[in-house]
């Protein structure tokens, strides 16, 4: 009966169960939910035209007849089982506001509404729309694409603030052979254990961006602390054209040991130091042989020996075309286990990199009883398929949870280890298809043979009762192995992670700072204003929340 309309619920006034409940509610029987510019009926306990305002152009709402309604109007319209008409459910009084209020933006007959929008929903991959599609679509990419003129507020990048969150961060900035030099010095502090200078100066290169006039940046560290007296440093770099520190540092065979160590699956900057300077592994030469003398049987000789088997491959750039190939060859296999799956890929090629060093894809499905168990089932049939090769973590917290979790995270947690489900993956494309076997399986989920047209995979349903048709993947022996991270999570934690996964370091760890700012905590899980899960509907409305100024993927390369 609400299929197709787009709906959004204002929380204000609500308790976040009935949020919860009201999207549930018009999800269920058909209904979208979409921005709050772009929704065709808004639902509402504010009854003042004042209060409305803040939320929302009223007059703009009575030129494009947008609805606003109570919550009792949704309830009552599923009870009944048909649209009913909007006058008796008005949010906003006529007598209040006059003859040309928004309150007259409602229809008589729900079937007369119209948007006057298009909702920029992709089957190609670009990084995507902010609208969510309806389920019965195949997965689809959702976001904002690369190259789109931006539609947030214009903004100065000399704004003083100590926050990555408050700047534009490009990929290159006018100081970008400064940067290098520092880089090199917060590398070594990181290596050496000495974690807070390391994020002292990954908090100055954030300041990228502050001014190409290198007297004003040097002003503006001292002043505010970021950098402390390290500011002498960038006098350094403006006297000389280089920083003797970093110099020093980078003609150390143990900096780049450990480097090239730490940079293997399994191996922290601990456990490097342990390697280099206890056990007298000061080369890969010297770690593969002290790896094939470990206890065969041990978890942690496995995770040292298939770092160490796929470290080459590994650091291979990935192109932005096979970024994009990868995505669309996880989301055939994920179309043939449920259709209606959305995704974002995300990492440095959604800040706009034109290469990788991995791949990060954030999914969800707008229905929660087909989210649950989809990674480990995505990561089943990769594997049978041949794709995957090798998994190197797997967790798994989504038995249902459609909320993000209570404040439970301690010092040193990992930024995007986070209580969503995820897969790290070693993963290879192939080169095609050329047999299916039948395996057999208690799963119950739509499983069909892998085809080489994505349409047609998400046309053909059925269902394999007992067991499952697996395509089996032919490969080119040139083709790398890759590092591809599989994140899923629940539709009402599917921004926030999008948000968390797109990166940069910095920048989210600015963002978790500045929600602490404004009372909130954020994580990719979602934001909590103590223990209230708070929902957001796309990424603008992340940025809305957190109260901050929106800012486009690609203006978020805070780091190195």
């Amino acid at each position: 009966m609400l299929r197709s309309l787009k709906v959004f619920v204002i929380q204000s006034k609500l308790e976040s169960d009935e949020v919860a409940r009201l999207y549930a509610l018009a999800e269920g029987h058909g209904a979208e939910s979409a921005p709050i510019d772009d929704a065709q009926v808004v639902i509402t306990s504010i009854r003042s035209p004042v209060r409305l305002q803040r939320h929302l152009d009223l007059h703009i709402a009575a030129e494009t007849r947008k609805a606003i309604v109570i919550p009792q109007w949704l309830s009552d319209t599923v009870e009944r089982g048909e649209l009913l008409p909007f006058e008796a459910y008005h949010a906003l009084k006529q007598s209040s506001v006059g003859d040309r209020s928004p309150s007259m933006v409602s229809q008589s007959s729900g079937t007369e509404l119209r948007s006057n929008r298009t909702p920029s929903v992709h089957t190609t991959l670009t990084p995507v729309s902010t609208d969510m599609p309806s389920t019965s679509s195949p997965a689809k990419t959702i976001g904002s694409s690369l190259g789109e003129t931006s539609t947030s507020p214009t903004r100065e990048t000399t704004e003083n603030t100590r926050f990555a969150t408050h700047r534009l961060s490009p990929l290159v900035c006018p100081n970008q052979d400064l940067l290098s030099e520092v880089g090199v010095i917060m590398k070594s502090r990181r290596l050496d254990g000495n974690m807070r200078s390391a994020l002292s100066y990954s908090r100055a290169i954030s300041v990228r961006q502050l001014t190409s006039d290198l007297s004003d940046a040097i002003t503006f560290l001292s002043e505010t602390h970021i950098f402390d007296q390290r500011s002498s440093k960038i006098d350094e770099f403006v006297k000389t054209g280089g920083i003797s520190e970093a110099r020093s540092i980078d003609s150390t065979p143990r900096f780049h040991a450990l480097g090239t160590f730490s940079s293997i699956y399994s191996i922290g900057p601990t456990k490097a130091r342990h390697l280099y300077d206890d056990l007298g592994c000061q080369s890969l030469e010297d770690l593969e042989a002290y790896a094939e003398q470990l206890p065969d049987d041990e978890p942690a000789t496995h995770a040292l020996r298939s770092g160490l088997q796929y470290r080459e491959d590994f650091e291979k750039p990935i192109p932005r075309d096979e970024v994009e190939r990868i995505a669309v060859e996880v989301t055939k296999h994920l179309n043939a286990i449920v259709p209606g799956c959305l995704y974002t890929i995300c990492g440095g090629y959604r800040r706009g990199k034109s290469v990788s060093n991995d791949v990060d894809i954030v999914f969800t499905h707008p229905s929660p009883e087909f989210f649950k168990g989809l990674c480990a089932r995505l990561v089943e049939r990769l594997t049978e398929s041949g794709l995957v090769s090798h998994l190197f973590h797997m967790s798994s917290f989504s038995s249902v949870h459609e909320a993000p979790r209570s404040r439970r995270f301690g010092g040193g947690r990992p930024t995007h280890f986070d209580s969503l489900d995820k897969a790290l993956t070693a993963f290879r494309l192939p080169s095609g298809y050329t047999s299916h076997e039948t395996v057999s399986s208690d799963a119950q989920s739509i499983r069909e043979p892998m085809d080489t047209s994505e349409d047609d995979v998400a046309a053909s349903s059925g269902r394999v009762e007992g067991a499952k048709t697996v395509p089996i993947a032919t490969f080119d022996t040139s083709t790398p192995y890759r590092r591809v991270d599989l994140v899923f999570a629940p539709p009402r934690a599917y921004w926030t992670a999008v948000v968390g996964w797109t990166g940069s370091t910095q920048f989210e760890r600015d963002l978790r700072l500045w929600a602490n700012q404004v009372g909130l905590h954020f994580d990719s899980t979602g934001i909590l204003r103590d223990t209230t899960p708070i929902f957001a509907h796309n990424e603008r409305h992340v940025f809305e929340i957190l109260q901050l100024e929106y800012v486009e993927p690609e203006m978020r390369n805070a780091d190195i």
